[in-house]
């Protein structure tokens, strides 16, 4: 918005000089900062889009999409707590999104094939839900916290630099706790309450690529 002002400014400036006068922009950031932007929305689409249609394959449609959500969930979640932290959206918060990004998706796809691997063995999706949510709890906590204390070091570099590089443990571990209580919780939530729908013309022809699939691959195992 500072730069779009500027350059509104700057025309207008333009209109007042001599014709022999002119000016020229040799550095414009938010340039940078627009192409930081679209890259994590970039990549954050290519992830929304790879995670829904390969888990709708192997799993099923509603699965895919309830474990799909979490992803923008753990992101958008963790802008109630960043400003306490005194976290504004900057070049190096962006990189740390864009770091948190790669890693989010995990604890909720094991979550979500767990429960699902319960409800094929004939549960009902309340319980599926639980047993599926207790059985692999302490495994994803731990993960969740490994990848935390991985980078917690930058959070304790000192002078100046330390100033700026302490955004991205904030931003990742704060990321990363709004998924794990994400995947535990409000996901187990939605599969419980999950009932399979078979009527339906648009029902049917979304299961048909995962019956295929995951027919296959439960006969090659």
């Amino acid at each position: 918005g500072v730069a779009t002002a500027v350059r509104g400014a700057l025309e207008e400036i333009e209109a007042t000089l001599p014709e022999e006068v002119s000016f020229a922009i040799n550095d414009d950031d938010s340039i940078i900062y627009r192409q930081r932007r679209d890259l994590l929305l970039k990549n954050m689409g290519i992830g929304l889009v790879l995670v829904l249609v390969l888990l709708g394959v192997f799993l099923e449609p509603r699965v895919a999409f309830w474990v799909t959500l979490g992803i923008p969930i753990s992101f958008l979640g963790s802008f109630i707590f960043l400003p306490f932290f005194g976290v504004t959206l900057n070049m190096i918060s962006m990189f740390a999104f864009i770091i948190a990004l790669g890693i989010v998706v995990d604890d909720a796809i094991v979550v979500g094939e767990n429960i699902y691997e319960f409800r094929t063995q004939g549960m009902s999706p309340i319980q599926a839900a639980i047993h599926g949510a207790r059985n692999v709890a302490m495994p994803v906590t731990f993960s969740i916290l490994s990848n935390c204390i991985a980078f917690l070091p930058l959070a304790f570099i000192p002078g100046f630099l330390g100033k700026i590089w302490l955004v991205i443990p904030i931003i990742v571990c704060t990321v990363f706790l709004v998924s794990l209580i994400e995947s535990l919780f409000i996901l187990p939530s939605h599969l419980a309450h999950h009932t399979r729908l078979r009527t339906g013309r648009v029902w049917k022809i979304l299961e048909m690529p995962q019956q295929f699939f995951g027919g296959g691959l439960e006969r090659f195992s």
